[in-house]
C-alpha cells in the first residue's frame, strides 16, 4: 500500500537501524492464568493479524511485492524472570535491549518477535515488536485487543471468539492510490510556510531508539471540561503543543507533523496494517488571543485536510521544495492519542507500556489520557539532535506550559510563561543588574557583562537589561535574543544579540548578523570566525543568500584547502556552503 513505502524506504537506507519498529509490553495477571494460556493467546492474536506474517521482496522486474504464508510457525520466546530482584524491571530491560535489534522485511525471518515473560506464579508479560512497514500504532492496538480477548476467554474456560479482523490480503488491492489533487492541496497548504520550522538547525536519521522524558498533568481533562464547556481536552493539548512550538520558533506561523490514521472505511478500521502517516499542518497562532481561539483554528484547519489525508507522506516530501532542500517537511510532531485503550481481557488485570512508537526524526509531543482525568505527556527526542540538557529544558518548559493552561485556559497566550524556573530567575536577575565596572571588548561566542553591552550600544545609566525573542518574549537559554536596556528614560531596544545560559550571558553579534539560509538560522560572525581560524583567510569575504553561504577566500586555494574551510564552517551551521 502507498502508506507502507515510507517505512520500507527508510529501512532500505539503513537496514540495521532499529528505529523502524513498534514495540509494546502488555502485563497480565490473574489467579486463573498460566504460561501456556498466554502463549496460546499470543499465537492466536499474531496469526489473526496477518499483516505481520508477510515479507516484502523484489520480483524479476524490480517491483516490490509482499508474500503471506499463513501456515508459518509463530515464534514465541519464553523467558522466566521470576528469580530477578524486580521482574517487571527485568522485563523492561529485556524489551529495551531487543528493540535495538533491527527487524528484517525480506525474510527469511518474519518481521516481528514475541516474548512471553513469566514474572510470578500468576503474573506474565507479553513483549511484542514488529517492523513498522507491516503494522502501525492503530494496528498494534487491534492486535493487543485480540490477544486480550483470546486470553480472557481461555482464562474463563470459554471458547475463543472468532476473529473480528478484516483480511490484509483483501485490503491491499482495495486501497485506492492517492488522488493527485491531494498532492496539490498539501503543496498549496504549506506554500507560504516559514523557512525555519524545526527547533534545531540540523536534521538526522531516526535514532535506533529515541530518548523519552515523561510527566503527568493531574486533572488536566477535568479542569478543561469545567472551564471550557464542550471543548475537547485533546484539542486543547494539541493547541498547547502548537503554541509552545510557536514560542520556541519565535514565529506565529508553525508547521507541525499531524499523524493521520489513514483509515476511512469499516474494512480499513478493522484490519491491522501500516496505514498511518504524518502530514504537515500549518497553523497561525495569535498570541494575543486565548487558547480556545487557537483550538478553533486547529479544528478548522484539521477539518480542511480531512478529504486529503490519503496522500503518502514520502510522495509529498519529494514534491515539496522546502522538504528536499532542508530535509524537513514539518517541525515538531504533535501526536495526541485521545482515548484509553481497553484491555478486553475479561476480568484479568492488565497494563500497557509502549516501548517504541516507531521512528522519531526530531521531537514529538505524545499525549495520552491518564488516571482520574489527568494526562500523560511523553516527550520523544532524537538524541542525535537534542542533548540531555536541552531535552530536560523542553520537558520542564512544556510541563509548566500545560499546568498554566489547565489553571487558566481562557488566558491570552501572551500572559503564559514559557521558561524553566532557572531561565525565569536569570531574567529577573538581569532586569536588576546595572552596567557597572570597566567594560571589556565584545567577542562573539564569549561571555560578556551588562557594562560591555552598554558600552557597545553607547548607552549610559543602564539599570538592567532584558533579552527578548522575536516575539517579544523573554528568550530561552541557548537561543540568541535582542538586548533591551533599562534606563531612567525608559526601555531602549538595541541591535545586540546575546544568549542566556546557566553561566551567564554570551555575546552573539547583531541582528543583521543572524540570517536564515536554507531553513537554518545562521550567525554570520560564527562563520567568519570559523573561516579565519586559518590566518591565510583573514581577508575572506562571506555572504549569504536564502539558499547558501558563499565564502570567497581572496587567494588561490586548492581543493583540499577549500574542503578544509567547508568542514570548519560545517562545525557552526548545517546550511549549504560554497567556498571559492
Amino acid at each position: 500500500m502507498p502508506s507502507q513505502t515510507g517505512m520500507r524506504d527508510g529501512h532500505l537506507q539503513d537496514p540495521e537501524n532499529s528505529a523502524y519498529s513498534v514495540a509494546q509490553i502488555v502485563w497480565f495477571s490473574g489467579e486463573e492464568l498460566d504460561e501456556q494460556m498466554v502463549i496460546d493467546a499470543v499465537e492466536t492474536g499474531v496469526r489473526d493479524t496477518r499483516s505481520i506474517l508477510m515479507t516484502a521482496s523484489l520480483d524479476e522486474d524490480g517491483q516490490w511485492y509482499q508474500q503471506l504464508d499463513s501456515s508459518v510457525d509463530i515464534p514465541v520466546h519464553r523467558v522466566d524472570l521470576t528469580t530477578a530482584p524486580d521482574p517487571r524491571q527485568a522485563a523492561r530491560d529485556l524489551a529495551f535491549r531487543e528493540v535495538r535489534r533491527a527487524l528484517p522485511i525480506s525474510g527469511p525471518d518474519l518481521p516481528f518477535r514475541s516474548y512471553v515473560l513469566t514474572l510470578g506464579p500468576h503474573s506474565f508479560a507479553w513483549f511484542g515488536i514488529c517492523h513498522h512497514m507491516f503494522i502501525d500504532g492503530y494496528g498494534a492496538t487491534l492486535l493487543r485487543a485480540r490477544v486480550g480477548q483470546a486470553l480472557g476467554a481461555l482464562a474463563a474456560d470459554q471458547p475463543v471468539p472468532e476473529s473480528p479482523f478484516g483480511d490484509i490480503v483483501d485490503l491491499i488491492p482495495a486501497t485506492p492510490d492517492p488522488d493527485p489533487a491531494d498532492l496539490e492541496f498539501w503543496k498549496s497548504h504549506v506554500a507560504d510556510a516559514p523557512e525555519v520550522i524545526g527547533f534545531t538547525d540540523r536534521v538526522a536519521p531516526p535514532a535506533p531508539l529515541y530518548e523519552m522524558l515523561d510527566f503527568r498533568t493531574p486533572g488536566f481533562a477535568t479542569r478543561i471540561a469545567e472551564a471550557l464547556d464542550g471543548v475537547n481536552w485533546a484539542h486543547v493539548a494539541a493547541a498547547a503543543a502548537i503554541s509552545y512550538s510557536s514560542v520556541i520558533l519565535e514565529n506565529p506561523v508553525v508547521v507541525v507533523g499531524l499523524p493521520v490514521t489513514g483509515r476511512f472505511t469499516p474494512e480499513e478500521k478493522s484490519t491491522p496494517s501500516q496505514s498511518m502517516g504524518a502530514l504537515p499542518l500549518k497553523i497561525e497562532v495569535n498570541h494575543e488571543a486565548d487558547l480556545p481561539t487557537l483550538v478553533a483554528t486547529f479544528r478548522q484547519t484539521v477539518r480542511s485536510t480531512k478529504d486529503h489525508q490519503r496522500q503518502a507522506p514520502d510522495a509529498l516530501r519529494a514534491e515539496l521544495p522546502v522538504a528536499w532542500r532542508t530535509g524537513r517537511m514539518y517541525g515538531p510532531m504533535v501526536n495526541i492519542i485521545p482515548f484509553e485503550m481497553p484491555s478486553m481481557a475479561g476480568a484479568l488485570e492488565t497494563g500497557l507500556e509502549v516501548i517504541s512508537h516507531g521512528p522519531c526524526d526530531d521531537i514529538s509531543f505524545t499525549v495520552t489520557p491518564g488516571p482520574e482525568g489527568g494526562i500523560r505527556t511523553e516527550m520523544l527526542f532524537n538524541p542525535s539532535l537534542y542533548g540531555p540538557t536541552v531535552r530536560a529544558a523542553h520537558t520542564a518548559r512544556f510541563q509548566r506550559w500545560l499546568e498554566q493552561i489547565a489553571d487558566r485556559p481562557d488566558s491570552p497566550l501572551a500572559d503564559l510563561v514559557c521558561l524553566t524556573p532557572e531561565e525565569q530567575a536569570a531574567h529577573a536577575d538581569l532586569a536588576g543588574t546595572p552596567a557597572t565596572g570597566a567594560p571589556q571588548p565584545l567577542v562573539w561566542g564569549t561571555s560578556c557583562a551588562v557594562a560591555d553591552l552598554a558600552e557597545r550600544a553607547e548607552e549610559s545609566e543602564v539599570t538592567g537589561i532584558a533579552v527578548h525573542s522575536d516575539l517579544g518574549r523573554p528568550a530561552v537559554f541557548g537561543i540568541p535574543g535582542r538586548v533591551v536596556f533599562y534606563t531612567p528614560a525608559g526601555p531602549r531596544e538595541s541591535e545586540l544579540l546575546v544568549a542566556l545560559g546557566s553561566s551567564g550571558l554570551e555575546y552573539r553579534g547583531t541582528v543583521d548578523d543572524r540570517v536564515v539560509v536554507n531553513g537554518n538560522q545562521v550567525e554570520l560572525e560564527a562563520v567568519r570566525l570559523a573561516v579565519t581560524r586559518d590566518p591565510r583567510h583573514a581577508d575572506a569575504e562571506i555572504s549569504a543568500s536564502g539558499r547558501r553561504i558563499t565564502v570567497r577566500l581572496g587567494t588561490e586555494a586548492d581543493q583540499s584547502e577549500r574542503d578544509e574551510v567547508s568542514l570548519r564552517v560545517a562545525e557552526v551551521t548545517a546550511a549549504p556552503v560554497v567556498v571559492q
